[in-house]
């Protein structure tokens, strides 16, 4: 009886102590992502591809061709023909698959909209995380992410806007062109 209390507490125990390991995404405006961006960037992603790194983990390193710069940082600006490498954790190398899910998705040959601040060795990452990676289809902004709190959806013939949590984010170019220029605007004064 005495060793039967021992196992189960062992076993008790073993279950709190044991740790968890989870990520919480905040919900972010566009507005935010843009004041927090150090670039916003239109561009094609041309590759992509994985590679070990820290201890056995895989990284990404997404190349976009920039085509359109809607932020620029004065300091280190840079041109509507560069080449920017984003690296983020995650990717598959030699059966080793690591799947962030608040992380952005990229696939070679999607023309993006981005919002960018770039690290200490030159990288870029997203800011925001999938909230600051748009797909553009058809001229209009995609954005999949299940983590915003709200989200634009696009009902009806006319295309009216309304808010709706969790579903696909939609927005014309041009709205987004708005949003930047207010954005941009307010932070110069």
């Amino acid at each position: 009886m005495k060793l039967y209390f021992i196992k189960r507490f062992l076993l008790l125990m073993t279950f709190i102590s044991s740790t968890a390991f989870a990520s919480t995404v905040m919900g972010l405006s566009d507005e935010d992502i843009i004041t927090r961006a150090q670039y916003v960037v239109k561009g094609t992603v041309s590759s992509i591809y994985a590679a070990i790194e820290k201890a056995g983990t895989p990284f990404q390193y997404i190349t976009i061709d920039v085509h359109e710069i809607y932020k620029n940082d004065p300091e280190k600006p840079l041109s509507e023909s560069d080449k920017l490498v984003i690296r983020q954790m995650g990717g598959t190398v030699d059966n080793i698959t690591l799947d962030i899910d608040s992380l952005p998705k990229f696939a070679e040959g999607n023309e993006v909209f981005v919002s960018l601040k770039q690290d200490k060795n030159g990288y870029y990452y997203v800011v925001g995380n999938s909230q600051g990676l748009y797909k553009i289809v058809e001229d209009k902004l995609i954005n999949d992410t299940q983590n915003s709190k709200t989200l634009f959806v696009r009902h009806g013939d006319a295309g009216q806007v309304t808010f709706e949590p969790g579903r696909v984010k939609e927005l014309g170019m041009e709205q987004m062109k708005r949003k930047l220029e207010i954005v941009i605007t307010q932070e110069e004064f």
